[in-house]
């Protein structure tokens, strides 16, 4: 045999491996190594025909005799690095990087990997400082700086970011994800119009791309243009149409935009989804109530607190419970909530309101005079004392206070104001109506 024969051989596999023809590749590159057994080169093509086909086993076997034959050679640890990349064997690829780096300290590749090896490791910062050392070193290469910005994105760096993505848009790497990297970047440093150009050039180049829909919409929904977050939103969900948080977003915006129906809908499909959402419940009960369903209202927001314990939830169910007359149960939810939050004034408010319209003065009263101490010469406080005190046949009390409140609060002489003003339960309103009528006859 001569080293025609070998040649042979070698361009045989070649031209297999340029047909996906692996198999065949590694039979000529055996018939190869039979006829020079110790030929670093040849082991070190069939390991890379075995890595690439992941038989990690053997393309490491190949890579180490490739090794033993020139043990100075960097390139060769760096390719058996990779290998031990691949089969989760961190500790052994990091020793061949770094022998690598040690034999070529030029060698990018070998960077670009142990980078790689310290980002899967969550040390971000090495694996940062890895691909700038491969940058320096192949400066023209673009796709190590979306690498790199992917990384400086993860560490908050979005100027490094922006940076990064403009370098490797610069280099000639038109990628969708590089438009929408740099988007997202621009986003997080407030520059709303550069975030939405930048995606809008990646739907341009990639138009069922749903994640960019939804960012954009997202950078819309806080400029306050709900109708364009809406639209993105529903793109969002036309391509990719399992995906709840474009649901809830599109779901929060037709609930700003006073779409109650489209609202539930969406938060619906959230729930169906994603059963255990910690607030999609909690909105739906809200959006059930504006649409004046209480009984929906009360089993969508319990619910909502058997998946987190939340004031604004009690509050809302206690509010449902109003709606539909079961005012003790409403009480009981108020009462609950200022018990969380014994400093706010409101729960006093609505627990005294919620028990004068169940027939409960006497909790009323004592509710309206914690109020009184929490936030002395409130005229909703006092309003409710006086109301309360009447409904107690304390009628003579109640007449010297009420006409001064009327100067204060003029909506006390037309009560049905009071719904907006106060919201007010139909009971309070009655008696004020009532004491009103009291005062004119007198």
């Amino acid at each position: 045999m001569t080293v025609e024969d070998t040649a042979l051989h070698i361009q045989q596999a070649q031209d297999k491996l340029q047909r996906q023809d692996y198999s065949g590749a590694i039979t000529s590159f055996n018939a190869a190594l039979l006829l020079e057994p110790n030929n670093a080169d040849l082991y070190r093509a069939r390991g890379w025909v075995y890595y690439m086909q992941s038989a990690l086993t053997e393309a490491l076997a190949d890579f180490s005799q490739a090794l033993a034959l020139q043990p100075e050679n960097a390139a060769i640890y760096t390719e058996r690095g990779m290998a031990h990349l691949r089969a989760s064997d961190h500790e052994s690829a990091i020793f061949d990087f770094n022998e690598a780096l040690r034999l070529d300290p030029t060698n990018g590749q070998a960077y670009q990997q142990r980078g790689t090896l310290y980002a899967a490791q969550g040390d971000l910062p090495g694996a940062i400082a890895d691909y700038s050392a491969a940058i320096n070193l192949q400066p023209d290469h673009a796709a190590l700086y979306h690498t790199r910005a992917t990384l400086r994105y993860h560490v908050k760096d979005y100027e490094g970011v922006v940076s990064d993505c403009t370098a490797a848009l610069e280099r000639g790497l038109m990628s969708p994800p590089l438009y929408a990297a740099r988007g997202s970047a621009y986003a997080q440093l407030g520059e709303d119009d550069k975030a939405i150009a930048d995606y809008t050039q990646t739907v341009i180049l990639d138009l069922r791309d749903s994640s960019t829909y939804y960012s954009r919409g997202a950078v819309y929904l806080r400029r306050g243009d709900f109708e364009a977050a809406l639209n993105d939103f529903s793109r969002a969900i036309k391509f990719r149409p399992d995906d709840w948080s474009a649901y809830y977003a599109r779901g929060k915006v037709s609930y700003r935009l006073g779409d109650y129906k489209a609202a539930r809908d969406d938060f619906k499909a959230v729930i169906a989804s994603f059963p255990e959402h910690p607030d999609a419940a909690y909105h739906l009960g809200d959006t059930y109530l504006y649409l004046k369903k209480p009984d929906r209202a009360i089993d969508a927001l319990t619910q909502a607190l058997t998946r987190k314990s939340s004031l604004q939830a009690l509050t809302r169910r206690g509010d449902a419970y109003m709606m539909a007359g079961r005012y003790a149960e409403a009480m009981a939810d108020y009462q609950q909530a200022a018990a969380n939050d014994p400093l706010d004034v409101q729960w006093r408010w609505l627990t005294a309101e919620a028990a004068f319209a169940s027939g409960d003065y006497a909790t009323a009263l004592t509710a309206y005079r914690s109020a009184d101490d929490l936030s002395p010469a409130d005229s909703r406080t006092w309003a409710g004392l006086a109301l309360t005190q009447a409904a107690q046949s304390y009628l003579g009390d109640a007449l010297k206070l009420w006409p001064r409140l009327r100067e204060q609060v003029p909506e006390l002489q037309q009560p049905a104001l009071l719904a907006d003003l106060w919201d007010w339960p139909p009971a309070l309103i009655a008696a004020a109506e009532a004491l009103n009528s009291k005062i004119q006859k007198d």
